[in-house]
């Protein structure tokens, strides 16, 4: 498995990816995302950054997650975070397809993600996650992933998680 800089090209199928996802949670009762977020213009903004990755492995794109150092208000306002430095990185719009859903891809991507950001000089990763999200809950905190925090936003609320590298 690795990561891969998407590109505009790429936008359709990732697309396609959240569309299918996103399906998913919603037949499992999970209403984290919807047809409002992520929308395409916010993966096309990604991709302009070139903070938008793809989950790679053997030549299939498996899901897709966006890099960057912004925080929404909500992490500074409600977030305690145990790494006070300014040298973080925020997992954004994390999504692994639902085709390979519950085979190591989000824990895989997430090891690359620690990898990636540790020889970048980063101390701490940072994201926030549905609290009615149970699968990815669980997978956070086998990462070692600590609750620092609670935020909510237009589809409820969310528990702000850090993992110091």
């Amino acid at each position: 498995m690795r990561l891969e800089l998407a590109v505009a090209e790429d936008l359709e199928a990732l697309e396609n990816i959240y569309k299918r996802a996103i399906q998913k949670m919603k037949n499992e009762g999970i209403f984290q995302w919807d047809e409002l977020y992520p929308s395409r213009s916010i993966l096309e903004e990604d991709v302009k950054k070139g903070q938008l990755q793809k989950i790679m492995a053997d030549g299939e794109t498996l899901g897709a997650v966006a890099l960057n150092q912004e925080e929404d208000p909500e992490y500074e306002t409600n977030g305690d975070w145990h790494y006070k430095g300014k040298d973080f990185m925020v997992v954004h719009r994390m999504c692994v397809d639902s085709l390979h859903q519950g085979k190591g891809v989000g824990a895989g991507a997430l090891g690359l993600i620690h990898e990636k950001c540790g020889k970048e000089g980063c101390k701490a990763i940072r994201l926030d996650a549905f609290c009615k999200n149970p699968i990815a809950l669980r997978m956070y905190e086998k990462l070692g992933y600590k609750k620092v925090g609670e935020a909510q936003w237009r589809t409820g609320r969310f528990f702000l998680l850090e993992k110091t590298l």
